[in-house]
């Protein structure tokens, strides 16, 4: 097949339709960095009427995000443009000869259920350009995959009935309608559709793994394994030898290597006549130094720790994903985008224990502006050994404090930031090596409670790590983690605790009796605390049948009635979702059963099951009202959807927080 001939396309009115444009190249921005973007149209399995439907919707869409070189797209264009790309191959291939809009509504729904079922990739992965092809996969997408199919559909639904691309669905679906065909669609199949919608990055880490997790990681940024490889580095550091790492991890026989195999003492005192003069000065400036170091960190009698220089990468790379570990339990960021962008200049630390802060880059909320929070002594910790774990100086710097190491040849090169598609692999490989350390440590079986990890799962055990060691109380916790750090004594006194169904439902009902009366105290006081649907209907339906109660009769009234709830606390308030209105939710996933794990806090604001409050949630709330006024003041959305949606953002705050409203109206 043909080599392309990429064009750096522009979206104009001339040139949308047209077919000649086969191979589209565009400036993308993802995690932070500026880069391309290739689509090649003439790879697609697809009609070239679908090819040219697919250039305009694409050119279209485009031009709604007012894309230009300097304006580059971001990974939710990457994604539609897959998305769309995959549904044209999926009509060619199961509706062939059919327009979109001769589908019916259980045909369409059939569509994107087959969108989940089947991708589109190369035939063959290596040697030649190949054409791609549909092929069936292991296992469905992720149920996060499924809102981007629903999305979509809205999206060519909308701009097809108002006439501006040539073909489109005639119906809309919304997620229930999907989730149920789903059912029909895997009747046949082992998969419990229950199960699936529950799976992937939107759950959290049962408690007693994340736990078990954050202590394993501690551990390992505080082992001798570690201080060893920070020995290394610092010896590099000083020594400031270009070759010394080749010779020292070199394969033919020298002095370095066998001393990495015998740790003999005298193999560093023993020079050849004939011993080239760079191998004299690796094992005087760089080996001996080791050495002696090693010696002060394990004692005389030690073994050289790496054989090979692979022994000592992978010593690096489980140092660094422990620290990736820590920054994702304590800091409550975004994987990828938010952790892995950071440079050591954006933390800042002090002398005093627990003082310090972070900037960390929002790319999914704040268009990628740096937000300042606090740091805990863990995170200090993990830092100090990031930016050690180096052969150059990071303190101060605008390098990643998340690295690969560079080529053995080339130490002294400025290192690059981890790709995300790496992180996926170091993690996966730490949770496989933490199994194997914890197993014996616990009498259950870690794999079968939680198969496998995600960096975004983190994020979404902040309230497990609030409402379960924190005696309830959520705005400690926020206080401790996002602004000043947690205890030690927490840790330690927690590491081997575990945590069944039955206790985690007892927790769950001595939450909500805790809830309840302070939410009817709030209503005598002159500053109330609490907001959102929820807190109104304590306070209009819930106040007045307590009202006449004794102290003994209300005890037992808020014991029952926390029966009839069931609380999933987010990082931005808590579902407290009662069942007698559960069918009112607005997480349900097929009109009559919520699923409050897996939503967001756009549905979670409007919805009487919601909860929040000003101690825990209005510095957060306002940070985002003022972050967004920034955008819409200085002009940084140029796109009139971007612009709404930050205006959108600004009312949600203020609906919640009313005092948000003297930022101004929008």
């Amino acid at each position: 097949m043909r080599e392309p001939e990429y064009i750096d396309f522009i979206p104009t009115d001339e040139n949308e339709d047209n077919p000649d444009f086969r191979a589209w190249r565009l400036s993308r921005i993802s995690s932070g960095r500026i880069g391309s973007y290739c689509i090649d149209f003439d790879r697609y399995p697809m009609p070239d009427e679908l090819k040219t439907l697919a250039m305009q919707i694409l050119s279209l869409k485009l031009k709604e995000l007012n894309y230009s070189p300097h304006n580059p797209v971001s990974v939710s264009f990457m994604l539609f443009s897959r998305n769309l790309l995959l549904v044209l191959c999926i009509v060619h291939k199961f509706f062939l000869d059919r327009k979109i809009s001769s589908l019916q509504k259980f045909e369409i729904l059939d569509l994107y259920g087959f969108c989940l079922l089947f991708e589109v990739n190369a035939t063959i992965r290596r040697g030649p350009r190949k054409p791609y092809a549909v092929s069936r996969r292991p296992k469905p997408r992720s149920k996060s995959m499924l809102e981007g199919f629903v999305t979509l559909n809205k999206w060519l639904h909308k701009t097809y009935q108002t006439g501006l691309i040539l073909d489109g669905p005639e119906y809309r679906i919304n997620s229930s309608a999907l989730l149920n065909h789903l059912t029909q669609i895997m009747v046949h199949s082992d998969i419990n559709v229950t199960d699936w919608a529950q799976e992937g990055s939107h759950g959290s880490i049962p408690f007693v793994i994340a736990n078990l997790l954050l202590v394993d990681a501690i551990e390992i940024i505080n082992s001798e394994k570690c201080k060893q490889v920070l020995a290394y580095f610092n010896v590099f550091r000083s020594a400031k030898l270009p070759g010394a790492a080749k010779i020292l991890w070199a394969f033919h026989d020298n002095r370095p290597k066998r001393f990495r195999n015998t740790t003999d003492e005298h193999i560093l005192f023993n020079r050849s006549a004939r011993e080239e003069q760079d191998t004299y000065e690796c094992v005087d400036k760089v080996l001996a130094p080791l050495h002696q170091a090693l010696k002060e960190i394990s004692g005389d009698n030690y073994s050289f720790p790496w054989a090979t220089y692979r022994k000592f990468i992978t010593d690096y790379n489980q140092i660094i994903t422990a620290a990736y570990v820590i920054f994702l339990s304590l800091l409550g960021k975004r994987g990828p985008s938010e952790i892995l962008t950071l440079r050591a200049c954006d933390v800042s630390l002090t002398n005093e224990i627990n003082q310090g802060t972070i900037r960390a880059a929002n790319h999914k909320s704040h268009g990628g502006a740096r937000i300042t929070q606090g740091v805990s002594s863990f995170i200090t910790d993990a830092y100090n050994t990031l930016i050690r774990c180096s052969y150059i100086e990071k303190e101060g710097t605008d390098l990643p404090i998340f690295s690969t190491l560079p080529l053995i040849n080339n130490i002294y090169k400025q290192q690059r930031e981890i790709s995300s598609g790496y992180s996926v692999d170091l993690l996966q490989k730490y949770y496989e090596d933490f199994i194997a350390r914890a197993s014996n440590k616990v009498d259950f079986c870690i794999r079968t409670l939680h198969p496998n990890i995600g960096s975004h799962q983190f994020r979404h055990t902040f309230a497990e790590y609030a409402l379960r060691r924190f005696d309830g109380n959520v705005e400690e916790l926020l206080r401790q983690v996002f602004q000043h750090g947690s205890n030690h004594w927490w840790i330690k006194r927690y590491t081997a605790d575990k945590l069944d169904d039955e206790t985690a439902q007892r927790l769950n009902r001595e939450y909500i009796q805790e809830l309840i009366p302070r939410a009817l105290r709030d209503i005598e006081s002159d500053e109330q605390d609490f907001v959102g649907g929820m807190a109104i209907f304590i306070k209009t339906n819930i106040a007045p049948k307590a009202h006449h109660l004794t102290p003994k009769e209300f005890e037992k009234y808020v014991v029952d009635l926390s029966d009839q709830f069931t609380l999933t606390p987010h990082e931005y308030g808590w579902c407290m979702l009662l069942s007698e209105y559960s069918n009112q939710a607005r997480c349900t996933i097929d009109g009559i059963n919520p699923f409050p794990q897996g939503t967001d806090c756009e549905k979670c604001n409007k919805c009487m099951h919601f909860m929040a409050s000003r101690s825990s949630h209005l510095s957060t709330q306002k940070m985002i009202a003022i972050s967004h006024i920034d955008f819409l003041e200085c002009g940084f959305w140029e796109s009139a959807l971007l612009r709404e949606a930050s205006i959108q953002a600004i009312k949600n705050a203020q609906r919640l927080f009313p005092e948000l409203r003297e930022l101004g109206e929008f």
